[in-house]
């Protein structure tokens, strides 16, 4: 317990320092929408940009175009927001960078079961906590309208900002894990921010998975990358775990909703998984 307390203040410490070398950044001028359908990592990614100097996280803002229109410079939103054209030209008015994220949907459904699992709040908790775990796997790629998305409508959420004219920045959960700080450092850029090696890697060691496990008990051990806990909103934080999971049945009722959409976005090259 002390030595993890004297490392939380070490590390703390030494992101103080990084942050004093990007004295400009403490008045921005823009800020960010993290947007994506639920469970592509918008969370960790709302927390990276959330960390720079002179930025914050404000939540989401449930759809709300009005609370869009006066966003302050410095914010950094947490959206699940359908595109539309009135969004769109707020977002260009108020200079709020768009960062979209995609993440392999079989991936989408497994982690999007265990969130419906864990959270009581969520409109289809009380039906799949009945349902068997292929069951509930089941209800999470087909969805219900009203109650959890599924596949079809987390794709079409997707294809419709991709196909969209707005510039954005479209980073894939799975190459924002494998290379973190060459996918932050490109997403500041193409918001026009010029950050340094030595912060953007203070950022993404502060928000590594072992201490994003942890929340704000940090005198505690952190969980490593495939430890799972069913309780946490980072649950696992690996990629292709949907192969722990899918049956024959539930491969197959993908490849019926989303198989071409998958070789599109480049999960696959075929049907042949």
């Amino acid at each position: 317990m002390l030595m993890n307390t004297l490392n939380f203040i070490a590390e703390e410490i030494s992101f103080a320092k990084a942050t004093r070398v990007q004295p400009r950044l403490a008045k921005p001028i823009s800020s960010f929408l993290v947007n994506g359908s639920p469970k592509t990592g918008t969370t960790w990614m709302c927390r990276l940009l959330g960390s720079l100097p002179g930025y914050r996280r404000i939540g989401n803002l449930q759809r709300n175009l009005d609370a869009f229109r006066v966003v302050q410079p410095g914010s950094v939103i947490h959206g699940h927001e359908t595109y539309s054209v009135d969004l769109s030209q707020i977002l260009q008015t108020q200079k709020i960078s768009v960062v979209l994220m995609i993440r392999d949907p079989r991936d989408q459904a497994v982690s999007r079961m265990y969130h419906v699992l864990r959270d009581k709040n969520e409109a289809g908790h009380e039906f799949m906590m009945q349902l068997d775990p292929d069951e509930a796997l089941m209800y999470s790629i087909n969805g219900t309208p009203g109650k959890m998305i599924g596949v079809v409508q987390s794709l079409e959420f997707t294809r419709r900002w991709l196909e969209s004219e707005l510039h954005k920045s479209v980073v894939k959960y799975e190459h924002l894990q494998a290379h973190p700080v060459r996918i932050l450092h490109d997403v500041l850029s193409e918001s026009g921010l010029e950050v340094s090696d030595q912060l953007v890697e203070a950022i993404i060691y502060r928000n590594n998975f072992e201490r994003l496990s942890r929340g704000r008990k940090f005198w505690q051990n952190g969980r490593k990358q495939g430890e799972a806990d069913s309780t946490s909103h980072f649950r696992k934080g690996i990629v292709g775990d949907w192969r722990n999971h899918f049956s024959e049945i539930h491969i197959n009722r993908f490849k019926e909703l989303a198989g071409e959409t998958l070789i599109e976005l480049g999960y696959e090259s075929g049907y042949d998984w």
